[in-house]
């Protein structure tokens, strides 16, 4: 994880203010005319004066590191991040600045080694600064950030939540504190505190669709119904709008006993394009509609599921379904097209279909030749032998009244 480098902190501050000894005048114009180029986004344009004039013999060790500060900034403003760590490194080996100055140094260098990730290097620079007073909330979040690109995810951890808990009373973490102190509890599967986090987040930052799907997440993981809730409002913040957003809530919907919302949902998702016309989103928009009792609604979706699939899984589904309303006819043109595409993980409970159908449309040779096959499954034996018992009493009778 890389770490934006903090721009230049009160450079002149830090020139006029000194207690120890005092800055000349050709070094204070130098590092404020720096400062106001860089602020103006050409700070590349004093690098030439302030490289020269840190090479005087007239300016002290002092104005030196101030210069060599002021160049390690430009630099690291500029990406060239190894000019930057040498100018840093310089600051902090001249040991000439005061410690609040040489305190700031060392977080920017770290920053730096970040950057160049020599995450290392990072944490022995740091060290002086991670107890007591000095150390910082940006101090700490650093400290988590490098921890986390290092793969130490409980130490990361520690110094994210102290990144936190250091913050003055009524002060809110930046978002990147809270988003990777949220992160890292979710890997390592703190969730009830992750939940804590994101509701922060989802509270002060409502456009972050990342934050509302995570949240969600969380609540599904600690089986909390309030993941429903959680998607509702998302959606109803214009926030959660995507095709896997809907589908994600209509499968809540369907968990939680509202299949007709869910079919609702879906139905208009799919004819205005939110969500892509595939095989799976048709099976559960079936799936929905079925569920909510509206059988005759739930056969369209499904026929178009099923002639996306590539096994015969879903025409044997719709082959029940038109059974369920005694279309026996398309029930039979479906279980052959079941039991034609394969891929069935029940081939006997097709076949018994197959004959029941083709005994309601009495044509009862062939549903007594499906039966007969239907012996060869452990699972329908029974019930196909008693359905060629049926169909044995079912032709003596037709032929005694034919008689």
């Amino acid at each position: 994880m890389l770490v934006t480098v903090v721009s230049a902190a009160c450079y002149t501050a830090c020139v006029s203010a000194q207690s120890a000894q005092l800055v000349s005048e050709p070094v204070y114009k130098a590092v404020v005319q720096a400062e106001e180029l860089m602020a103006a986004g050409n700070g590349t344009a004093a690098l030439e004066d302030l490289e020269s004039l840190a090479q005087s013999a007239s300016i002290s060790e002092h104005e030196r590191a101030l210069i060599h500060q002021m160049a390690a900034v430009i630099y690291a403003d500029a990406g060239d991040f190894n000019r930057a760590a040498e100018y840093f490194e310089a600051v902090l080996a001249g040991k000439s600045l005061p410690e609040n100055v040489t305190n700031q140094t060392r977080y920017n260098l770290a920053q730096i080694y970040v950057q160049q990730e020599r995450y290392r290097e990072a944490l022995h620079v740091l060290q002086p600064d991670i107890a007591g007073p000095k150390l910082t909330p940006d101090k700490a979040f650093l400290l988590a950030s490098i921890f986390a690109a290092l793969d130490q995810l409980e130490e990361a951890l520690q110094w994210a939540e102290q990144s936190l808990s250091l913050r003055e009373s009524g002060d809110p973490p930046p978002e990147p504190y809270l988003k990777l102190a949220a992160s890292l509890n979710i890997s390592l599967r703190h969730y009830p505190r992750a939940a804590a986090l994101l509701e922060v987040m989802v509270e002060r930052f409502p456009m972050r669709a990342l934050y509302w799907r995570q949240l969600a997440s969380i609540h599904l993981e600690l089986g909390q119904a309030d993941a429903l809730s959680v998607l509702v409002l998302g959606r109803l913040q214009g926030v959660l709008s995507e095709g896997r957003d809907l589908r994600q809530l209509a499968m809540l919907y369907l968990r939680h006993g509202l299949p007709y919302k869910a079919a609702v949902l879906l139905e208009t998702a799919v004819a205005d394009g939110t969500l892509e016309r595939d095989r799976r989103v048709y099976e559960l928009l079936a799936s929905a509609w079925h569920e909510a009792r509206e059988h005759e609604r739930a056969i369209a979706p499904l026929k178009k599921a099923a002639s996306l699939s590539d096994n015969g899984r879903l025409f044997l589904r719709l082959a029940h379904l038109y059974a369920e309303k005694e279309a026996w006819q398309d029930a039979l043109k479906s279980v052959h097209r079941a039991l034609q595409q394969g891929g069935l993980k029940n081939r006997s409970a097709a076949c018994l279909l197959k004959g029941i159908v083709q005994s309601q449309l009495h044509q009862f040779d062939e549903a007594e030749r499906t039966f007969l096959a239907c012996l060869e499954f452990e699972e329908t034996y029974r019930q196909a032998t008693r359905w060629l018992e049926w169909l044995s009493r079912e032709k003596l009778s037709r032929s005694a009244e034919a008689s």
